[in-house]
């Protein structure tokens, strides 16, 4: 396999004078993180940890990771974040739009890094890209950028599709503003029409896909907003039983058994967020890191699934693939 990365090289912004601070004598750093799923993100978390390890942080010794996870729920996610400012942390890390608004309505001075936030500036976290100006910074992830892609894909997988369903969670404003409007544009450009589906909380999948299964949909478009990740492995059986093509932004849906997943590799980004991370404990300043956006992303097909929904995947797609599950 072949994994694309991020443009910026991590061996090269992880340098030894950023070793060197993680080794002050008797500090301990204490990071909270925020989610609005309701489970950790493994690949993601674990890159982070494991990046910060390699420059030093080791969790347990001279680092302590507070993680909160909302389930869904709004009320929730705000009081974790006021909850997660009184341990007094050196640093938030926030996944997904909600967690990182409800982060930044909480504090105006503790760092923020966010991750797999899709648009930061037209969700008001940041005036700016190149200068965040506040106390947030972090990793973008251009999901409205890359809707012609998923329509695309999926016309690959099944020629002909118009029909295109979008799931996602209307209270993100990200899904229900940037990303949703980009596919019914890029659908309409082919002559079809896209359907958004939500999802406020994980109790509400399950609803969401029996809307989908009566709506006649072709293909569907999975967020990776942390509430529906919350419900991967039964989104992904459901539409296996449905035979309806599929593509989602995050990989751990194609390991459940989803069909496609386009996006930036999970542990990279939790990489990228340990490097922030250090540098913010270096004492950095987040208005003056710029926010990164990736521009590479990994393509993983199951195959297993694929021959299920009776696809043949084409030759193209299979040389472009990063990984192919077996």
């Amino acid at each position: 396999m072949n994994r694309r990365s991020f443009v910026t090289s991590l061996a090269a912004i992880i340098a030894a004078p950023l070793r060197a601070k993680a080794q002050s004598a008797g500090r301990t750093y204490r990071i909270g993180w925020l989610s609005s799923g309701s489970t950790p993100t493994p690949d993601l978390q674990s890159g982070f940890v494991d990046a910060l390890r390699e420059m030093g942080y080791h969790d347990g010794r001279n680092l302590v990771i507070k993680a909160h996870y909302a389930a869904g729920n709004p009320e929730r996610l705000r009081t974790y974040a006021q909850e997660l400012i009184t341990l007094g942390p050196d640093a938030i890390v926030t996944f997904g739009t909600p967690a990182s608004l409800a982060a930044k309505q909480a504090t105006t001075s503790v760092p923020i890094i966010m991750l797999a936030v899709g648009d930061p500036v037209g969700s008001g976290l940041v005036p700016t890209l190149s200068k965040p100006g506040g106390n947030v910074t972090g990793v973008s992830a251009a999901f409205g950028d890359l809707a012609p892609k998923y329509v695309d894909l999926l016309r690959q997988l099944r020629p002909g599709i118009s029909q295109i369903g979008f799931l996602g969670n209307a209270e993100n404003p990200v899904n229900a503003r940037t990303v949703f409007p980009a596919v019914q544009a890029a659908t309409s450009t082919v002559g079809g029409a896209a359907e958004y589906f939500s999802a406020t909380k994980p109790s509400e999948v399950p609803v969401a896909l029996q809307a989908i299964a009566r709506s006649g949909i072709q293909g569907l478009i999975v967020s990776a907003d942390p509430v529906i990740r919350s419900r991967t492995a039964e989104i992904a059986q459901f539409v296996a039983k449905a035979r309806v093509p599929s593509i989602s932004f995050a990989d751990d849906y194609v390991r459940a058994g989803g069909l496609l997943s386009y996006g930036p590799n999970p542990r990279d980004l939790g990489r990228h967020a340990a490097v922030y991370v250090s540098k913010i404990f270096g004492g950095a300043k987040p208005a003056d890191l710029p926010i990164e956006q990736p521009t590479k992303f990994e393509l993983v097909i199951n195959m297993t699934t694929a021959r299920a929904l009776g696809l043949t995947i084409p030759p193209s797609l299979l040389l472009r693939a990063d990984q192919v599950i077996e």
